[in-house]
Formats: structure tokens, sequence, C-alpha cells
């Protein structure tokens, strides 16, 4: 059964890369989705499995616990259902991961750093030398 909640994952993940590549073809001027995705499959891939790690903890039970203490050091209050895993909610959370990425890095400045970010198609470096 866990092998058909990770497609499941996949799946979506892999359907929100297309729908940002092809936002991002259309509006950065890249020709085709598959140019772009060439261009940036190491930020995708990277992002990808790092959503993958927080998939993980929720297959596996850890992700209420998880949630809850990263949401106390941001220093945010919030009660997070017990949402149980099944193919829709595997597939909807990899289809939103990337955004709960892009999300947490902006409430949490170092993760900036840390995760690479895209930005409608363009990579997001630091600015400053040596970070």
């Amino acid at each position: 059964m866990t092998l058909y909640f990770w497609l499941n994952y996949l799946l979506g993940a892999i359907i929100h890369i297309l729908v940002r590549g092809r936002s991002a073809s259309q509006s950065k001027g890249y020709k085709t989705i598959d140019i772009w995705i060439r261009t940036y499959w190491v930020v995708l891939l990277a992002r990808t499995i790092l959503g993958g790690g927080l998939f993980a903890l929720w297959v596996t039970g850890k992700g209420q616990v998880a949630a809850a203490m990263g949401a106390k050091l941001l220093g945010l209050e919030f009660t997070i259902p017990n949402i149980p895993v099944n193919g829709p909610t595997a597939f909807f959370f990899g289809y939103f991961v990337d955004s709960i990425l892009d999300w947490l890095c902006n409430k949490v400045p170092f993760l900036r750093r840390e995760i690479p970010q895209l930005n409608n198609g363009a990579l997001l470096l630091s600015s400053k030398p040596g970070v």
C-alpha cells in the first residue's frame, strides 16, 4: 500500500512541475516546457525530494508531531488535523508540497538559502557573496 501512496505523491508532484513549467514557458520566454525542465531539473528534483521527506513524515505518522513542533518554532499556534493518507490525499500532497516549501521559505528566512527557489521559472539565489 505504501508504494501506492508514493506513486500518487509522485504523480501529483509531476503534474505540478508540468503546470509550473507551462506557466513559466509562457511568461519567461522558454519555447517549450522541456527546455524549462532541462534548465531547472536539479532544483525541481531537490524540491521534489525535500517534499518527499515531508511526505514520509506524514506516511509514517510523525507528520503531526513534526508540524506542531515546526509551527511552535515559527511562533504559530494552530491545530493540525489528522488527515488519513490515501491515494487522493497523497496525490494532492504531492501537487501542493512545492507551494508549501515556498510558504515555509517565506516564513523561515534561513530556509531561503537552503532550499533552492523558483519564482515563475527563475532560479533565485542569495544576492550576498559567499551565502
